[in-house]
């Protein structure tokens, strides 16, 4: 999840995010910012990352791909 999302998890209490495909370069849970690790929150969540990871990441690449594709059309 991204930091706008992850900030909102630890605003709204939620208890527990699962996911499948993290994101390496803008992730706020287990990448870059590591937001339970920050300790002026008073609240964590339990993460459980990289559910069916592969399925996930296809379908993200799939989106994206096809997104693309779309725009190069309107474009013609």
């Amino acid at each position: 999840p991204c930091m706008m999302c992850a900030g909102s998890f630890v605003h709204a209490r939620i208890k527990r995010v699962i996911y499948g495909a993290g994101d390496s370069r803008n992730g706020a849970m287990t990448t870059n910012i590591k937001l339970n690790e920050i300790e002026s929150f008073n609240h964590k969540v339990e993460i459980i990352p990289h559910i069916l990871h592969d399925e996930c990441r296809g379908l993200l690449k799939q989106f994206f791909r096809e997104r693309r594709l779309n725009q190069a059309n309107k474009r013609k």
